[in-house]
């Protein structure tokens, strides 16, 4: 069991860089449901069930939300209120993706997160097995194969990219390195379904 972990360590750290790539680049928001205050202050608003069941407050695009609860099952720990952002990752529809920037150091980091098509525009490089390389033609045509293999099953594909600078230099929108591509499913799980029963 020890021998496969530590085969698959690079596996893993590329996951977790990916994974944290997801949420760094995100807007949404995930956590415990809070009350209103008397002051007038920023509310979230969550009602609970009847069966007792924990509620928590999500804000954000959906697939944005499943990218912060899958970094939350592993445990990876949303760090984007430690760092001084220095670009939103708001999400243009125009070009098809979202990049979000933190000073990191003495770095500029930026994050982003987009189609797949579009976060290739922008992407020179390519992390594999935890080191970047130039991407080849035939590995961005790798890329977009299992991408549409992975929607033909119905689930959309995310791609996820990192790009670090000097701070103060201008944000340009190329030479990211991509990370990874996640696959989100469309189909609704058994919270969704119990809410719309009910809605009914």
């Amino acid at each position: 069991m020890l021998e496969d972990k530590a085969i698959n360590i690079k596996k893993y750290r590329d996951l977790m860089l990916v994974l944290a790539s997801g949420v760094m680049s995100s807007t949404a928001v995930v956590g415990p449901a809070m009350h209103g205050r008397a002051d007038g202050a920023s509310v979230r608003f969550m009602h609970g069930r009847a069966d007792g069941a924990s509620v928590r407050f999500m804000h954000g695009d959906p697939q944005e939300i499943a990218l912060l609860e899958a970094a939350e099952a592993v445990e990876l720990e949303d760090t984007r209120g430690d760092y001084e952002a220095l670009q939103l990752g708001a999400f243009s529809k125009q070009k098809g993706r979202a990049i979000a920037g933190y000073k990191i150091g003495n770095k500029a980091v930026y994050y982003a997160r987009g189609s797949v098509d579009s976060i290739l525009e922008i992407c020179s490089h390519v992390l594999l097995e935890g080191k970047a390389k130039k991407m080849t033609e035939s590995e961005v045509w790798s890329v977009r194969e299992i991408a549409k293999a992975t929607e033909l099953k119905g689930n959309t594909v995310i791609a996820l990219a990192v790009k670090r600078t000097l701070v103060g230099k201008p944000s340009v929108e190329k030479d990211f390195m991509l990370v990874g591509l996640v696959s989100t499913s469309n189909s609704l799980d058994e919270r969704s379904r119990e809410t719309i029963q009910h809605l009914s």
